[in-house]
């Protein structure tokens, strides 16, 4: 059985977490937000409502789904980088914010988003999704 914690539930966590709750009943889903509230998990698919801790600890795979800018944030809800060691990590976080006012890219270096993610828990196996 493949457990999954999803972190975020806005757009694509949000979305997805339907999608793969109604993926079978051996597949659990947990659905923590960031904020500490929970969304109602769709009725009848098996979803369940739980803390980000608990959802990481419970899972195979987590689904790291926030804004770029509370991925700190929602790694150390989780339980911090020992957390996610050994799990599978899909990241869908892209480096977008508001620069001088405007949409904009964060610059990272001579780093991508991922390897910038993927080294704050790299114990975790990290790919990258949805983006």
């Amino acid at each position: 059985m493949t457990r999954i914690g999803i972190l975020g539930t806005g757009h694509i966590g949000g979305n997805n977490s339907p999608l793969l709750a109604g993926a079978g009943p051996d597949l659990p889903v947990r659905l923590p937000t960031c904020a500490g509230t929970t969304p109602a998990p769709a009725p009848g698919l098996g979803a369940r409502a739980t803390t980000p801790a608990q959802a990481t600890a419970d899972a195979d795979v987590v689904v790291l789904s926030v804004p770029w800018d509370v991925v700190d944030t929602a790694i150390a809800q989780a339980g911090g980088p020992q957390a996610l060691a050994g799990k599978i990590v899909i990241d869908t976080c892209n480096q977008f914010t508001r620069i001088d006012g405007r949409f904009g890219v964060l610059p990272l270096g001579d780093r991508s988003a991922a390897e910038t993610n993927a080294a704050k828990a790299p114990a975790a196996q990290w790919t990258k999704a949805f983006n």
